[in-house]
């Protein structure tokens, strides 16, 4: 909701005014203002809505209202004059409805929370103690007002003095119960008026703005047994003060075998044994769809719309009474029927029902499941067995795979070393023109020798070969494998050898060290045709490691194919030389020996591969 000031409204924007009767914080008329607010605003959120309280709540104050009406309506002329206008609760709208003022007359308005009949707010020279207004008929009696819809309740005499008839036929008496407020004396006057219809009976009114709580029950001990109550409202005594929810309770022991038929639901529950009452709810959601609807369909009014009553009887107060609940009209509503044992324990019957069901299903299931889970295992474990069959066969395969390669190996390096020991011996005794081609079958045989020889590495290692260690300075592996691959450096590249202290050694296989530094500087001189080729030795702390980088300025190895490259078999450039097992050697040798190998990619001047392994 908005706040109560009032900014000038645009041509294009609604002010929509509501009245109440109390604080808009009271219950019931918070829930009737929600209701409206949130649908209103869904169907045009762009309108204004204001709320005023007259803040009727006591009677003695009724002669008041009227200039508290004409004080709110002074804010909102002219201009800023409301489309319509919403009046919630008796007070508000019998206060309306007692203006003469022709611009209130002629502005649209529309009502909840109101009865059929109301009353005139009585004038400044009568007490409200002593006011005894005659009743109207808002449907008959207003017609020079321009109301255009709203929802009002009806109230029924002869329908409770029919039933209390069938039911309470010794009745000769009718005691009217109401209490010291605005609708109390609203009832009150609707009571006199109806009751000329029934002459036979003499009424006698208990009139809460005469009578306290205490002086109402003494006069309820004192009553006959012919005599019947009426309960209309009893919320508020002659002290002006509200009453607790226990003094209708307090009521019905003064007096237990009195019949109390209930005119508008109070003392239902605990009093009154039933009565003709007005369908009680709220319609703030029905007055926001109707108040839009009259606001954009041209102001097309509709009259207001009466809510029909129902019977409600007490189960308990009837059995008290001795009376069939069969009397009754078939239509009625009986509240505290004793229920049956499944309708007492429904929610725990049906939570039974579904525990045991789910529980019976949960059962078939798990026995489904446990069935395939057995055919699962036994499928499972003969498939075991074909892998763990397959896979002694793949080992057999493979076995047998690297023992002809180690046996190929061997066999091949014999003639490759004698090849390559003749050419050495030829090439010093031909005369400069065979001098070039002693030297490719030496290079090729170098070539093909060390890849024989890599093939052996590679192979002992994934035969699991025992690794043999000893203790050897680090410089010393570093110039045996620059021995290694030195034949593969080019006259216009130059190398340097950054070492480490003599007395640094390392515990580690010297075969396979060798083998690794070797192919790094095999890939080295490969590579850089001209430039420089730096080979870094390093022992770090904690943990102490060997660590060889060897740095070339040669063309490098794109970053997305770093790691590709020590995969077996793979070369970036197909017309090198090469079987593509040189980096994956290495990395077979440094994962054998607990180290690493790897290109640092932060260096983009060529190419710098490092290879750590433990020094213990």
């Amino acid at each position: 909701m908005v706040a109560n000031a009032w900014a000038s409204a645009s041509d294009d924007e609604k002010l929509i005014l509501i009245i109440t009767s109390y604080n808009p914080d009271m219950r019931s008329m918070q829930i009737n203002l929600d209701e409206f607010n949130e649908v209103f605003k869904q169907r045009q959120p762009d309108a204004r809505v204001v709320i005023e309280s007259l803040d009727c709540t006591y009677l003695k104050d009724a002669n008041t209202w009227g200039d508290r009406l004409r004080a709110i309506m002074s804010k909102y002329e002219g201009s800023q004059q409301p489309d319509i206008i919403l009046l919630f609760g008796q007070e508000a709208w019998s206060t309306y409805l007692s203006q003469d003022d022709p611009r209130l007359k002629r502005i649209p308005v529309m009502a909840g929370m109101i009865s059929r009949n109301t009353v005139s707010l009585p004038p400044d020279s009568i007490n409200p103690e002593t006011w005894n207004p005659a009743t109207k008929d808002i449907r008959i009696d207003f017609t020079d007002f321009n109301i255009v819809g709203g929802y009002a309740y009806e109230y029924s005499l002869k329908d409770n003095i029919d039933m209390m008839r069938k039911l309470f036929p010794g009745v000769k008496d009718i005691l009217f119960l109401t209490d010291n407020t605005f609708g109390g004396v609203n009832m009150q006057a609707w009571i006199k008026r109806e009751l000329s219809k029934y002459p036979e009976y003499a009424p006698i009114f208990l009139d809460g703005r005469h009578s306290t709580v205490d002086d109402a029950r003494k006069k309820i001990e004192s009553l006959s047994p012919s005599t019947a109550i009426f309960c209309g409202t009893w919320r508020v005594d002659k002290s002006g003060e509200f009453l607790l929810g226990n003094a209708i309770t307090m009521l019905g022991k003064a007096n237990p075998s009195i019949p109390v038929m209930t005119l508008s639901s109070v003392g239902m529950g605990s009093w009154a044994v039933g009565g003709f009452t007005p369908q009680y709810r709220t319609f703030g959601g029905n007055l926001a769809h109707d108040c839009f609807n009259y606001l954009k369909d041209s102001l097309t009014a509709s009259p207001i719309t009466i809510i029909p009553g129902q019977y409600i009887f007490d189960h308990n107060r009837l059995k008290d009474f001795g009376i069939d609940s069969a009397k009754v009209p078939e239509t009625a509503n009986i509240i505290n029927q004793p229920t049956s044992l499944y309708e007492q324990y429904k929610a725990e019957i049906w939570f039974a029902i579904i525990v045991v069901a789910v529980l019976a299903l949960a059962l078939i299931v798990s026995l489904v499941q446990l069935a395939r889970i057995n055919k699962l295992k036994r499928a499972i474990e003969e498939e075991r067995n074909k892998v763990i069959e397959a896979m002694r066969q793949v080992e057999q395969v493979s076995l047998l795979k690297t023992k002809f390669i180690q046996n190929m190996s061997h066999e091949i390096r014999t003639p490759l070393n004698a090849i390559v020991g003749f050419a050495q011996v030829l090439s010093g005794s031909l005369d400069e023109s065979l001098q070039t081609y002693a030297d490719v079958i030496t290079n090729n045989s170098d070539d093909l020798l060390k890849m024989v020889n890599d093939i052996i590495v590679i192979s002992d290692i994934d035969a699991g070969k025992a690794i043999e260690k000893k203790r050897i300075p680090l410089n010393s592996l570093c110039n045996t494998a620059y021995s290694n691959a030195e034949f593969k450096k080019s006259p216009n590249t130059s190398f340097r050898f950054q070492p480490v202290s003599d007395r640094d050694t390392v515990f580690t296989s010297q075969h396979l060290v060798e083998a690794a530094i070797t192919n790094i500087l095999h890939n080295a001189f490969k590579f850089t045709p001209r430039g420089s080729i730096v080979m870094k030795c390093e022992i770090s702390e904690e943990p102490k490691l060997a660590i060889i980088t060897v740095t070339d300025n040669g063309p490098g190895i794109p970053r997305d194919k770093q790691e590709w490259v020590f995969e077996r078999f793979t070369k970036i450039n197909e017309f090198k030389q090469g079987a593509g097992v040189g980096l994956a050697l290495c990395r077979a040798v440094a994962q054998a020996i607990g180290g690493s190998v790897k290109i640092d990619p932060t260096y983009t001047d060529g190419c710098r591969v490092i290879f750590s392994f433990p020094c213990e």
